[in-house]
């Protein structure tokens, strides 16, 4: 009899989960296992009462399961892994490889004595936030049907000792952008603040991220100017 409690418990689970059922046909379900559990051995030992209580705490205890099985398998679903190899070719610098992209020339900066004019991890950290909150403004422009005349992100990071350890403590990101029509600029300056809390590269990481967005329209006077396109020039 405890494997057909279970069975039907399973049951009401999966209704409950997946949203297939209507509520009375969920509720008409627990209404027979009520009363089966009323009549059998466990409302022998516990009383009626109890044996309701002791099938509801079952079915919460099946459903808490069931949602945490369903999180972890979305989670395995949705990883990427990306793979990428650094090696040492001389004094403190190196090569950053992955297969399928141009190899990348890499330092340390010259101030802990690396070489000059070479990408460093310093670089590549702070750019990887820029790049990141450029394609994710980019992808909710495009949601939004926002028009972008120019866009660029200028950053900045700062680093620091906090606690007798070196770290980047914050980036800063001056994001340029010019919208085609005047009564975008409010939207675009929203988007921005958005963008930020979307990016998951600023998201994966504990230094402050902070957001000065510039927006124009084509036709606003700026300083410095806003580089627009020749095709997309207002004429004359």
């Amino acid at each position: 009899m405890p494997h057909l409690i279970q069975k039907k418990l399973r049951a009401i689970a999966v209704i409950y989960l997946d949203r297939r059922r209507s509520f009375c046909r969920l509720w008409d379900s627990m209404q027979q296992i009520f009363s089966l559990v009323r009549n059998q051995s466990i409302s022998d030992r516990l009383g009626a009462g109890k044996a309701e209580l002791f099938c509801r705490e079952a079915l919460a205890r099946n459903v808490r399961l069931s949602r945490t099985r369903r999180r972890r398998a979305m989670r395995n679903e949705h990883e990427i892994t990306f793979t990428t190899e650094v090696q040492w070719t001389e004094g403190r610098s190196g090569e950053l490889r992955s297969n399928g992209l141009p190899t990348l020339e890499m330092a340390a900066p010259p101030e802990f004595h690396g070489r000059e004019n070479t990408w460093t991890p310093e670089h590549l950290y702070v750019g990887s936030v820029a790049s990141c909150f450029m394609l994710t403004s980019l992808a909710l422009a495009e949601h939004a049907k926002l028009v972008l005349e120019s866009f660029s992100v200028k950053a900045e990071g700062k680093l620091g000792n906090v606690e007798g350890r070196r770290q980047i403590t914050e980036i800063v990101l001056t994001p340029t952008a010019v919208v085609s029509r005047i009564e975008d600029v409010g939207r675009a300056e929203t988007l921005l603040v958005k963008a930020e809390r979307s990016c998951f590269i600023a998201a994966s990481i504990k230094s402050r991220v902070v957001v000065l967005p510039r927006v124009y329209h084509r036709r606003l006077p700026a300083y410095p100017c806003p580089v627009v396109s020749p095709a997309s020039a207002p004429a004359a």
